[in-house]
Formats: C-alpha cells, structure tokens, sequence
C-alpha cells in the first residue's frame, strides 16, 4: 500500500539505474540497497509482474494478509519502528477507508512491461513461478 514504491518501480528506478542510482538532480538515491534488491528479485522473475496500488487498511484480503505478514516479520527480526514511518496515522487511515474501489479501478492503467493493474483478478493469483 505503498505508493512511493509502485511509482519508483514502474517510473524511476530504470533512470536511477541509468544514472548510477543517482536522482535527475544529481543526488544519491535514498535506500538504494532496498532499490537494488527490489529491481534483482524483479530480473529473476520468470513470471509477469502486476503493481496495483490500493488503499490500505480497507479489508482487502491480500493487503490484510501483506500487512499481517509484515507485522510478524518485523516482530520475529526485533525491527524497531519509529516515528511517522513507523505509526499508522489515524487520519491518513480514515481517508484511505475513504476510497472507494470503484475509484481505485478507473486508475487502472499500464505502462510496458510492468503493468499498473492487471486485466483480468486472476492474473493476480500466483501460479508456480511468475515472470515480470
């Protein structure tokens, strides 16, 4: 449910790669360690990948099921989070609730070969390996 991450693969990340992981500006990605590990799982896929952003916190089946995934990852490696990057902000949770899904498929769209949504929901479901 993030969209900083869904914008950086499908918009940035191959012009940050051009420039040596380096923003139009100049300046050095920020957690380009996570970037780099994002974009090497990416190349190993065998299988399509689909990146949809959607609304957290919404009772979407598989974002609850991401979310709850996260939390027992964060506990099991003692992460420590802090500050606003680490506290789901009352407000910002009430406007995600806000959407809803009817807005969140007019944005459907694609761009080469990292689709923005799929076309069909079952692309979304696993099958083996996928490829991107």
């Amino acid at each position: 449910d993030s969209q900083l991450v869904v914008d950086t693969v499908l918009y940035w990340m191959d012009g940050w790669k051009r420039r040596g992981w380096k923003t139009k500006a100049g300046k050095p990605v920020e957690n380009v360690d996570l970037w780099i590990e994002i974009q090497e799982a990416l190349e190993e896929r065998t299988a399509e990948t689909f990146w949809v952003k959607v609304p957290s916190h919404v009772d979407i089946e598989g974002n609850e099921q991401a979310d709850t995934l996260a939390k027992k990852g964060v506990e099991k490696h003692g992460v420590k989070l802090t500050g606003e990057e680490g506290q789901v902000r009352e407000q910002e949770s009430k406007k995600r609730k806000a959407h809803s899904k009817k807005e969140e498929e007019e944005r459907q769209w694609s761009k080469g070969s990292r689709k923005r949504f799929p076309e069909e929901k079952s692309e979304c479901v696993p099958q083996g390996k996928r490829q991107r």
